[in-house]
């Protein structure tokens, strides 16, 4: 029962991100119930911090740590939407890096579908990023159809064997 808050404590006093993986690997030490315990006090904690602060554009260090630590149990939680929830909080704008984050949180969670919000529109300089992204998104669908297009031209945009080999893998025999 000492685990959740020992964990969060070790996590909050680490001045270098060394910690980081005590959160990303809770699952090994906490069961759900206990690690949605932590992101529900977060929660709390992430809204008392964004409510103090003088300047919401400009949000003190706590929030950013906050945030980290819910990011980081939503790995360990296998559950984006923590890792959304948090960063819409503190962003209600995610510029492209973190679009590019929530897209393969998604991807990686075996919810493609979910995906597909997030990668909208233009990245802008990681437009290639997306590119990829909706297509594996799109593969875990099985919208094959509109996948490859997508993967012929990274191919021919590049003309890597590793782009090549993505297109093929999708091409009717």
């Amino acid at each position: 029962s000492v685990w959740p808050d020992r964990l969060l404590a070790l996590y909050l006093a680490d001045q270098y991100g060394a910690r980081d993986a005590l959160l990303r690997h809770a699952g090994l030490l906490l069961d759900d119930a206990a690690q949605r315990e932590l992101v529900a006090k977060l929660d709390a904690q992430l809204s008392a911090a964004l409510e103090a602060s003088p300047k919401p554009e400009n949000p003190p260090h706590e929030v950013f740590r906050i945030s980290g630590a819910l990011s980081r149990l939503s790995e360990s939680l296998r559950d984006p939407d923590v890792k959304v929830r948090a960063a819409l909080r503190q962003s209600p704008d995610p510029n492209p890096v973190q679009r590019q984050s929530f897209a393969r949180a998604y991807i990686e969670a075996d919810r493609p579908a979910d995906a597909l919000t997030w990668l909208q529109n233009s990245w802008g300089h990681l437009e290639e990023s997306r590119l990829g992204l909706l297509a594996e998104a799109r593969e875990k669908l099985g919208r094959f159809d509109e996948s490859v297009p997508i993967r012929r031209g990274m191919f021919e945009r590049t003309m890597s064997d590793f782009d090549l080999d993505l297109w093929l893998q999708h091409l009717p025999e």
